[in-house]
């Protein structure tokens, strides 16, 4: 539940300290308990340590499951732009971490659903404590926000059929011509909305397309993402199409 004292032993060569905060905080990040992994390997630098990629990519996975966006994206850019043989997985999952955070939203039912996977975890975890119960009442309040939110947008304006409305509200809106048509998926991607599926199957073509189709495909990647999300992206792909240019990859 804490990170261990010999970690911060100054008697401990540094090293040795270093290494072990990096063997340890991996096997928590493993585990899923993200709290205590990143905790433990801020007790190091990846300068410090004989893989400085795993030391990066596990530290942005616990910031990305804890929700640590800037944290986050400042280690992946690092993770991308400064390690060295770092493998192909870990970069292709720091990317994929990247588009997601490119479509957060603050106060939006995504946010609930980031937090009511971070109680899940937690929970299964056993740990039900203060922290969780916090977490907890926090979605409860922003649900109970956009309930009565949409509530108000209802009340008065939506047909309610004789009060059937949230909340008592009343019929003040035209009725439709039309019955509403059914549910489907989307066929156009939101905003760094993408699978890992797709990009892996263009990281692994790649160096098989000519520039043209690079730069088309780099765009459409990149188009709905916030400009700090494009300049991750466009790193990875630039990078990629360095090493197999020179046979590297």
């Amino acid at each position: 539940m804490a990170v261990p004292a010999v970690l911060h032993d100054s008697k401990k060569p540094s090293f040795y300290r270093s290494n072990l905060a990096l063997a340890f905080g991996k096997a928590l990040s493993n585990r899923k308990a993200y709290e205590e992994a990143l905790d433990t390997l801020k007790a190091a630098k990846a300068e410090q340590v004989v893989d400085p990629g795993t030391y990066l990519f596990h530290r942005a996975v616990a910031e990305h499951a804890l929700l640590l966006k800037d944290d986050a994206t400042r280690t992946i850019v690092r993770l991308l732009d400064d390690a060295v043989d770092v493998p192909e997985r870990y970069k292709l999952v720091a990317v994929l971490m990247a588009f997601d955070m490119g479509s957060w939203q603050e106060k939006d039912l995504g946010e609930i659903a980031r937090k009511m996977n971070n109680i899940e975890r937690r929970l299964e975890l056993a740990r039900g404590g203060p922290h969780t119960q916090k977490i907890q009442k926090d979605v409860v309040a922003r649900l109970d926000e956009l309930i009565k939110k949409l509530e108000n947008q209802c009340s008065g304006s939506c047909d309610c059929n004789g009060g059937g409305c949230p909340n008592g509200g009343n019929s003040g809106g035209a009725k439709p011509n039309n019955p509403m048509k059914d549910s489907r998926i989307a066929k156009n991607g939101g905003a760094g909305r993408v699978d890992a599926k797709t990009l892996g199957k263009l990281a692994q073509e790649w160096g098989k397309l000519p520039e043209k189709d690079r730069a088309k495909a780099l765009q459409e990647l990149t188009r709905d993402l916030p400009p700090k999300y494009q300049e991750v992206v466009e790193n990875y792909f630039r990078k990629l199409a360095q090493n197999t240019g020179d046979g590297t990859r």
